[in-house]
């Protein structure tokens, strides 16, 4: 799973994660932090490795800079499927 935010700060920002708690997310076997930045545009995004029911929830991807700071929160939700089953008599066809 990949989570992308895009923000524009001049002077240059610094940039990070942090989960719903506000710990900061650093790159390690379960998130990859990447960042690509172009002048004052910034294109951050987070792969999250094997979503499990723990990973569920808000993230925010922040950008600070001697002018201020800012942020964007993106929430994390689990879908559940859906299971229809039919149980027919055994003498019942369709057509």
């Amino acid at each position: 799973m990949t989570l992308e935010c895009h923000s524009e700060a001049f002077p240059k920002s610094i940039n990070y994660w942090t989960t719903e708690k506000g710990e900061i997310i650093a790159q390690g076997e379960k998130y990859e932090p990447k960042l690509l930045d172009n002048a004052y545009k910034v294109h951050m995004k987070l792969t999250i490795r094997s979503v499990g029911p723990s990973d569920f929830g808000s993230y925010k991807c922040v950008s600070k800079n001697s002018l201020g700071d800012t942020d964007g929160s993106i929430k994390l939700y689990r879908e559940y499927a859906h299971v229809i089953q039919i149980v027919c008599p055994n003498n019942f066809h369709l057509h």
